[in-house]
C-alpha cells in the first residue's frame, strides 16, 4: 500500500497517483486529514480517486469537533463492510466475533457539533483562502517560499506554512516573534524517518525533508482572523527580516 499526506491542506496529485497504483496492483490509502473541504478541478477531493481517505475531527482541523475524532471513506463496500466490523470490536451487527477490531466509533455529541460545523466548511474555507492570499501579498518574498497549489486545485488552507528563504536562522525569527507575542508552530521539527524508532530501519537520504524541518515556520490562520491582524504580522515580520 501507498499512503499520501495533503500537508497543510494543499491536495496530492491524486488522479496520477491512482492511475499508477492501479497499474501496480498498489492500496491507495490518503491522509486527509487536513484537508477536509479541499478540490479538485471543481470536485471535493475523496474516496473516488483512492482505495480510501481518512480525516481528522479533531479541534484544530478544518472541521473539528470537541474532542477526538475522525472518519474513513470508501470507493469499495466490501472494504467499507470490514472496516466497520473492525470498528466496533470486531464484531457483526448480530454480536458474533469474526476478527480482530477496536472501539472506533464516534460518539453522539461529536457528531451533533460536526453536523452544524459541516454547514460552515465552504464558507470558512473561502475566508481562509482569502487570508492566505493577503499573507502572500504582504509578505516579502524575497524572505518567503510560498506553498505552491496547483491551478486546478483548491487547498482547504489548513495550515499557513512558510519557508524561509535567506540564510537566517529560525530561532531568531521564533524569538522575535515571541517577544512580539504573534503566535507561530513548527511543523514538524524531527523528521520521523530520523526517530529512534526508526533507526532500526535502513536510513534513507532525505535532504529536501530535513531541509524544510528545519526552514519551516507556520503563521495563525482561522475564518476569522482579522484582516487589520494579518497586516500587523506580515509588517512586524517584514521589519525583522529589514532590520
Amino acid at each position: 500500500a501507498i499512503i499520501t499526506v495533503d500537508l497543510f491542506g494543499n491536495p496530492v496529485e491524486y488522479n496520477k497517483i491512482y492511475k499508477l497504483c492501479k497499474s501496480k496492483n498498489i492500496f491507495f490509502i490518503s491522509d486527509a486529514a487536513q484537508s477536509f473541504g479541499a478540490k479538485q478541478f471543481g470536485n471535493y477531493i475523496g474516496s473516488r480517486s483512492c482505495d480510501v481517505m481518512t480525516t481528522s475531527f479533531f479541534p484544530t482541523k478544518n472541521i473539528g469537533g470537541y474532542g477526538d475524532g475522525g472518519a474513513l471513506f470508501f470507493n469499495n463496500k466490501y472494504t467499507y463492510n470490514t472496516a466497520k466490523i473492525y470498528a466496533k470490536n470486531g464484531q457483526k451487527v448480530n454480536g458474533e466475533i469474526v476478527s480482530s477490531g477496536i472501539n472506533s466509533r464516534l460518539d453522539t455529541m461529536q457528531a451533533s457539533v460536526l453536523l452544524e460545523k459541516l454547514k460552515l466548511l465552504s464558507k470558512e474555507t473561502v475566508l481562509k483562502k482569502k487570508i492566505f492570499l493577503l499573507y502572500k501579498k504582504l509578505l516579502n518574498k524575497n524572505y518567503f517560499e510560498f506553498q505552491k497549489i496547483n491551478k486546478n486545485y483548491q487547498s482547504s488552507f489548513s495550515v499557513m506554512t512558510l519557508k524561509i528563504n535567506k540564510n537566517i536562522k529560525r530561532n531568531l525569527l521564533t524569538k522575535f516573534l515571541e517577544k512580539e507575542r504573534i503566535p507561530y508552530k513548527v511543523y514538524y521539527e524531527n523528521s520521523i524517518h530520523k526517530s529512534r524508532f526508526y533507526k532500526t530501519y535502513p536510513m534513507v537520504k532525505m535532504d529536501i525533508t530535513e531541509k524544510l524541518s528545519r526552514t519551516t515556520i507556520s503563521l495563525p490562520i482561522f475564518p476569522y482572523l482579522k484582516n487589520n491582524e494579518v497586516k500587523k504580522i506580515c509588517n512586524k515580520i517584514n521589519f525583522f527580516f529589514n532590520s
